[in-house]
Formats: C-alpha cells, structure tokens, sequence
C-alpha cells in the first residue's frame, strides 16, 4: 500500500499524566505477558456517519484495512495501537457519493491513500476500571495529524474455545473541516448539505500472531 506523499502536522495540546512532586507516573511494564494480536478485517467494521441535508444521516464503512495491538490484560495502559485504513475502499452504498468523497473535494485518494492512527497514551476510563479505556493517539487523515481520543471497551477476552481471540469496540467524533476536507455547499437554511462532524464507530476483532515476541 502506498503511503501519503505529503503531510504537514497540526496537534492539540497533549495531556500529562503526573504523579506527586510533578514526575510522569507510568506503570511498570511486564513485557513477558505483552502479546500482538492482529485485526482480522472480515470480523471487523470501520464504520461513520455524518449529516447530510439536515434531514438526514449518511453512514458508510471502509472495506479495507489492517493494524495490530500489542496487549497485556494485567496492563492494558501499556497497549499500542497501530492501523492503517485504505481511503479508496470508502463504501457508502451509492457510487456517484463514493467517488465525490474519494475526489479533491473531500480525501483527495490521489494524494492521500491511507488513514492512520498510531496510539500515544491509553487511560482508564473511570478509576479502577479493566474493560473500558481512554485511547489517545494520532489520527493522520487528508496529510493533516491531530490527536484524537477513542472511547474503547474490550467486549470479548480470550477464553474457552478463543483462547486466540479478542474484540474491542471504539467510537469517537472528529471534524471534517480541521483535517483539511472543507468542502462548502451551504442549503436555502444556511446549514452545510455534509455536516462537519464525523461520527467514527469501530468494531474489532484482532487474532493472536502463533509465537508473537513479547515486547
């Protein structure tokens, strides 16, 4: 798969997480029960949506894509995320939207083939919880990076007969026009005909690699 042939760089500020007396606080690392599982993208949706009309919701999926995620149950805030999505593969059910999306007006697949995040920093999402995190990474679409925060919960651990399986689902919302697609076509309200907020929900499946090296 090609990668973005031009990129510039726009981030948020990050968050720090500290401990007393100001120093970062990061839990120890157990690398001997770190595993990578990889995203099994027939068992797996990338999935938006995103107002249209002001009447309406659009939503689509990405058919292709792949990642890993390195994973400790006992340490989940030590695990690392990296996926890549094929911008082309967009489906909307309805080929004249696909290809405007696809065109300069929107992803520009030309110049900017590929989707990626790449996780930073993961938290719980309430103190003491083990199944749902805050994923903060960065998101790179159209060229532009931001950082971005995914609201994941794991909604299957390996057990019994899937002692090689594990799913998570993750949702987030990001703005269009700050990742460069600021396609404008105002309606008789004034309202934009493709709203600017992108509604992301994600389902995953990821399979353990046979023999994966801790890390």
């Amino acid at each position: 798969m090609a990668t973005p042939t031009l990129q510039r760089t726009e981030t948020t500020s990050s968050e720090t997480t500290t401990a007393p007396g100001g120093t970062a606080a990061a839990p120890a690392r157990t690398p001997a029960t770190t595993t990578t599982w990889t995203i099994d993208p027939q068992h797996s949706t990338v999935g938006f949506s995103v107002r249209h009309m002001k009447f309406a919701t659009v939503h689509g999926h990405f058919n292709d894509f792949h990642g890993t995620i390195q994973f400790d149950a006992d340490h989940p805030w030590d695990a690392r995320v990296n996926a890549e999505i094929d911008v082309a593969s967009i489906d909307t059910g309805i080929k004249k939207r696909d290809d405007h999306l696809r065109s300069c007006d929107f992803f520009d697949v030309a110049t900017y083939p590929v989707i990626t995040f790449r996780s930073t920093r993961i938290r719980p999402a309430a103190p003491g919880g083990r199944n749902r995190w805050l994923v903060i990474g960065d998101l790179t679409i159209h060229g532009i990076t931001r950082i971005v925060e995914l609201s994941v919960e794991q909604t299957g651990a390996p057990g019994g007969r899937s002692t090689n399986v594990i799913e998570f689902t993750a949702t987030t919302k990001i703005s269009r026009k700050k990742f460069g697609m600021a396609f404008y076509r105002p309606i008789e309200s004034g309202e934009l005909v493709v709203g600017d907020e992108v509604t992301v929900s994600i389902a995953i499946q990821a399979t353990r690699i046979p023999d994966s090296p801790d890390t």
